[in-house]
């Protein structure tokens, strides 16, 4: 025997506050002369052509004059090749901003679709986890749309270079988080539109002691079996999913930190429980 509620108001589950905490870091001009073979053939190439002009130059023209203008060249070859390794470092730190960027996104995001799911569990399945009617005492919430989660996975491609397999488990998840939002909203529905409809048909109180047998009556097998099934997927996938965005807020966040070591990257930290 159990009470059962019969309130058909739904009230909007409170949001655990987990944050993402930043940890800041200088960022420190590391010069590096070729970021690759092909720019250091390019630059090969380009002195060998200036050296060669100026012995040529230099055998041609009186000694004074020979002089001033392999300075020039000499000056001008400089100014060039350096212009050109600042314009490719700000572009290459352009790119590593933007791609932090993005992963702190990301971030971002999956603490707060665990914040609503974590929040979920608290709210309406733990209060009701043990017991035997937990499928229709477990009321409907709103706000489920807002758990849906959509990545922009596109941006967070620079990810491949360090972990080939982390981008399709980001994926995962985000496929977990949406079937989960689904599944409890057509328990939501369900419950509202079917169960407290034939529980107010049948003229249960509020707050009134059911047996298993009286709502299984009231309900019909059908609607009884469906709800008890409904509710115990949407428990373990809440309970399973919760875990599951943990883990890749973890992965996502130490993977571009292992990429990026001189950004600031988002975490998750969970606040101290005895404050």
């Amino acid at each position: 025997m159990a009470a059962v509620s019969l309130r058909s108001d739904y009230s909007r589950h409170g949001c655990a506050p987990y944050l993402g905490v930043r940890f800041f870091q200088r960022n420190f001009v590391n010069f590096q002369a070729f970021y690759g073979r092909n720019e250091r053939n390019i630059f090969t190439i380009i002195l060998v052509f200036c050296i060669g002009l100026m012995i040529g130059l230099f055998t041609n023209l009186e000694s004074e004059n020979s002089v001033k203008l392999v300075i020039t060249l000499a000056g001008t070859f400089t100014g060039a090749f350096l212009a050109f390794k600042f314009a490719r470092k700000n572009e290459e730190a352009k790119e590593h901003r933007t791609n932090v960027r993005a992963a702190n996104s990301s971030i971002a995001q999956l603490i707060r679709s665990y914040n609503h799911f974590n929040g979920y569990k608290k709210q309406f399945i733990n209060p009701f986890r043990d017991s035997p009617l937990k499928a229709f005492e477990i009321l409907p919430s709103i706000g489920t749309a807002q758990m849906e989660l959509q990545l922009s996975i596109d941006s967070l491609s620079f990810i491949f270079q360090k972990n080939a397999f982390l981008l399709q488990q980001v994926l995962e998840v985000q496929d977990e988080i949406n079937s989960t939002v689904e599944l409890i909203t057509i328990r939501n529905d369900l419950h509202r539109n079917e169960v407290q409809k034939k529980m107010g048909e049948a003229s249960f109180g509020n707050g009134q002691t059911i047996s298993n047998s009286q709502l299984k009556t009231a309900l019909g097998e059908n609607l009884f079996s469906t709800m008890i099934g409904l509710t115990d997927t949407t428990v373990s996938s809440v309970d399973s999913l919760c875990g599951s965005i943990e883990n890749i807020i973890e992965k996502l966040s130490s993977t571009t930190k292992e990429i990026y070591p001189r950004h600031s990257v988002v975490r998750m930290e969970k606040p101290n429980k005895t404050l």
